[in-house]
């Protein structure tokens, strides 16, 4: 058997769980950032200015303060500073 001492293993321990604790940090960093602020997915309403996220692979996507729907048109990146994209109302 080997013997160790008591503040020798509280040291490992602690060492071990902080190494899983960064692990863990770095996976989840690394693997959710595109998914969960992705700008292809904000939307602003042009009825009531309202910012949102649309995850829905939806045509149309819908305000959920207002319940507008909007059509996305997409034109040439030299005219759009946004990345091309444009939104249109629907009456």
């Amino acid at each position: 058997m080997i013997k160790i001492d008591i503040t020798w293993a509280i040291t490992i321990y602690l060492f071990l769980t902080l190494i899983l604790v960064f692990a863990l940090w770095l996976f989840y960093t690394c693997r959710g950032s595109s998914d969960e602020t992705d700008i292809r997915h904000l939307y602003q309403c042009s009825y009531c200015t309202y910012l949102f996220f649309d995850y829905t692979k939806t045509e149309l996507p819908m305000c959920p303060r207002c319940k507008s729907y909007m059509t996305i048109t997409r034109t040439p990146l030299s005219q759009e500073k946004n990345g091309g994209l444009k939104i249109k109302k629907i009456s």
